[in-house]
């Protein structure tokens, strides 16, 4: 991503656009916030696709990420338990590897998020 503040605007004008958003749309917002500081609206967007999706991986990925990098690690530990109830193989180190964050310091938040919640 690298710009997260003109991702949030480019992201909330594609979902004010679009009625029926595709949540990974959703989920980037969160993951925009996330990386701009503003931890409630990154928890919000991401308990918002995964309401619309409760089954994508992603979702679970990220909203546990995010919950972890905002230093709510015992809801991020919760989170986790859920999305290995969808991908009981999940590791981070696995993950980490397709991510495509141009930015490290971007993909440790994530990736640190993940460790806050337990996975390994």
């Amino acid at each position: 991503m690298g710009r997260p503040e003109e991702a949030i605007h480019a992201y909330k004008k594609a979902i004010r656009l679009n009625p029926f958003p595709p949540t990974n749309w959703i989920y980037g917002l969160g993951i925009a916030y996330l990386f701009t500081g503003q931890c409630e609206q990154a928890i919000e967007q991401c308990l918002k696709a995964i309401h619309l999706e409760p089954k994508s991986v992603l979702n679970h990925v990220t909203l546990t990420a995010v919950l972890g990098a905002c230093g709510r690690e015992e809801d991020a530990r919760s989170q986790a338990k859920e999305l290995l109830k969808i991908q009981p193989n999940f590791t981070v180190e696995y993950f980490g590897k397709r991510l495509t964050n141009k930015n490290d310091a971007d993909k440790e938040l994530i990736l640190d998020g993940l460790r806050k919640a337990g996975l390994k």
